[in-house]
């Protein structure tokens, strides 16, 4: 695994942590579904390195799944477009 590979991985760790954290507090929800789609999109970005294709400038995981999904088949799902769509309104109400 390439060492760029790695360093998202840890970063969606990271991310994944935090949300896990936020969790149990109250009115955090939306700071903690930022986290998750943060985590998911690192995730997908490791993916895109690791086999060099380009990397680009996004945070939306619909288009970032699709990009990958030729060598690794996510089904088009519900909750990957809501966590997309929380990622969203979580930066407009932060």
């Amino acid at each position: 695994m390439k060492k760029i590979t790695r360093e998202w991985l840890k970063a969606a760790e990271e991310d994944l942590a935090a949300a896990g954290a936020l969790l149990p507090g109250q009115n955090l929800t939306n700071i903690a579904a930022f986290h998750v789609q943060q985590s998911i999109e690192k995730v997908f970005k490791a993916v895109l390195e690791e086999w060099d294709e380009p990397v680009i400038r996004t945070h939306d995981l619909l288009r970032l799944r699709n990009l990958i999904k030729s060598r690794i088949p996510i089904p088009e799902d519900e909750r990957l477009k809501l966590i997309n769509e929380l990622y969203v309104d979580s930066r407009l109400t932060a």
